[in-house]
């Protein structure tokens, strides 16, 4: 098709009705760099999300890893304090109970009812001692640790306690031991849901 271009208004019809002649005079007055700009924009912005992406998974993977070195630093610590644990609840102290005495506990035990996660749980208690009143009467304490205490701490720590009462006849009381708690975890403190052993910096500190 002719076209017959006199003037600026020609010229800016044409480009409207002939898409031909509109990208030959992009192609023209644009180098390659500027016509391929929004592809590769677009290109970069894709990159830039996967990098986003990989970086708050990199973040994600490390906060995990300083939360399990923090808990495992609050376990030692707790594990070095228990006497201090017990002389707080005005205890003595007759013996650590191991992984395999809480299963030989469950084991001699009626389970029914208990979900086979929840013993597995309690296998792996941070801390259970068995320990003596002023009256020579046998307690149980069962104990977690923890840099800052939530909700799963507690809620643990409670049905330890309550599985041990369930498998010896005896009284259990749970304990967390900590830096700080959470609202949730307080609340329960100061309900006297469950008790609380404050962890200092001191013995946060290696050894």
């Amino acid at each position: 098709m002719t076209m017959e271009i006199n003037n600026h208004q020609d010229i800016l019809r044409a480009l409207d009705s002939d898409p031909a002649f509109r990208e030959t005079v992009r192609r023209h007055l644009l180098t390659d760099d500027l016509i391929n700009l929004p592809e590769k924009f677009a290109a970069f912005v894709t990159s830039q999300q996967a990098f986003n992406q990989d970086l708050r998974n990199d973040l994600h993977r490390i906060a995990g890893d300083i939360g399990d070195l923090k808990g495992n630093v609050a376990g030692r610590a707790a594990w070095d304090r228990h006497e201090d644990i017990l002389a707080q609840l005005d205890f003595t102290l007759v013996r650590m109970l191991s992984n395999a005495d809480l299963n030989n506990l469950a084991n001699r035990s009626d389970t029914t009812g208990i979900h086979r996660s929840e013993l597995l749980s309690f296998y792996r208690a941070d801390l259970v001692m068995e320990a003596l009143d002023h009256d020579n009467n046998t307690h149980y304490v069962a104990m977690e640790a923890s840099y800052t205490a939530d909700a799963r701490d507690t809620d643990r720590v409670s049905r330890n306690a309550g599985f041990l009462t369930r498998f010896t006849g005896q009284p259990a009381h749970g304990v967390i031991a900590s830096r700080q708690n959470d609202r949730a975890v307080q609340r329960q403190v100061k309900n006297k849901t469950v008790h609380w052993f404050q962890l200092t910096d001191h013995d946060l500190q290696p050894n």
